[in-house]
C-alpha cells in the first residue's frame, strides 16, 4: 500500500521539492499553499497522485475543516509535514513583521501540529514532521522573532514526541542550516549552503528512518554544538 503524506506549504522551497521527490518515490501527496497556480500545475502533472487545497495558515479557524476535507479526499494520511513558515529581516523592530512571523511560525504551526496529533491519536499511528532551524540556538539583531519562533517549534516538537511516543506516533524535527532558497540568494559566501533538492532528499531519508532530529546538512550537527557553547560576543561577530 502506498504511503500518504500531507505537506503544509507545498508551493515553494522545501515543501515544493519534497512534493516532487515524495511523488517520485511512490507517495500519494496532499498539498496546501497560497499559490493556486502552482497547486493546479502539480495536480495536472501528477494525476491521482496529488490532492490539494488553497490554504491560508493565518485563518486559524479554517485549519481543522479544511484539512479534514482534504484528508478525506485522500482516504487518510500517514505523515504530516509542516513546511510552511516565513523569514524576515526586522532591523527596525516593526511590530507588523514580528506579528506576521509569530502568527505564521508559532500560532499557525501549533494549530496544524495539534490537529495532526489528534488525527493520528485516533489511528494510534502516524508521523509529524516540523521544520525548525539552527537559528533556534541564538538570538539575532535582525531576526529576533524568526529565531525565537524556531526555538518554539523545536521545543513544541520535543514535547509532542514524549506525549505521543506510546501511541506509535513519530515526531521528526528538521533543523536546516543555510538553504539555497530565494531569501539567501545574495549570500553565496555563506558556510555550507545546501541546494534545496539535496536538502529535501536528506529530509526524506530522515522521515523514512523516523529520526527524532535531522540536521541539513549532516555537518551542521557539529555546528549545532558550537552554536550552543560559544559566547554571545562571538555569535554577534558571526552574524
Amino acid at each position: 500500500m502506498k504511503k500518504k503524506a500531507l505537506i503544509i506549504g507545498c508551493t515553494s522551497g522545501i515543501g515544493l521539492e519534497l512534493t516532487y521527490q515524495m511523488i517520485e518515490d511512490g507517495y500519494i501527496v496532499g498539498g496546501t499553499g497560497k499559490r493556486e497556480n502552482v497547486l493546479h500545475d502539480l495536480a495536472a502533472e501528477f494525476k491521482d497522485k496529488f490532492y490539494w487545497c488553497v490554504f491560508n495558515i493565518h485563518d486559524i479557524n479554517s485549519i481543522k475543516p479544511t484539512l479534514t476535507h482534504l484528508i478525506k479526499k485522500m482516504h487518510g494520511i500517514d505523515i504530516c509535514i509542516i513546511a510552511t513558515g516565513i523569514f524576515g529581516d526586522n532591523e527596525n523592530l516593526q511590530w507588523g513583521l514580528d506579528e506576521k512571523i509569530i502568527y505564521t511560525n508559532v500560532l499557525g504551526f501549533t494549530a496544524i501540529a495539534n490537529f495532526a496529533a489528534h488525527y493520528f491519536l485516533k489511528n494510534d499511528s502516524g508521523h509529524i514532521v516540523g521544520i525548525s532551524s539552527l537559528n533556534k540556538y541564538s538570538g539575532s539583531v535582525n531576526h529576533t522573532s524568526f529565531n525565537a519562533s524556531k526555538a518554539y517549534i523545536s521545543i513544541y516538537l520535543d514535547g509532542l514526541r514524549f506525549r505521543l511516543k506510546k501511541h506509535n506516533i513519530h515526531v521528526t524535527e528538521v533543523c536546516p542550516g543555510f538553504l539555497k532558497v530565494p531569501h539567501f540568494d545574495g549570500f553565496k559566501s555563506m558556510l555550507w549552503v545546501v541546494p534545496v533538492r539535496k536538502a529535501a532528499r536528506e529530509i526524506l531519508k530522515a522521515i523514512e528512518r523516523k529520526k527524532k532530529i535531522t540536521y541539513i546538512s549532516k555537518r551542521w550537527l557539529i555546528g549545532s554544538w558550537i552554536l550552543r557553547v560559544i559566547p554571545h560576543v562571538l555569535k554577534k561577530r558571526l552574524e
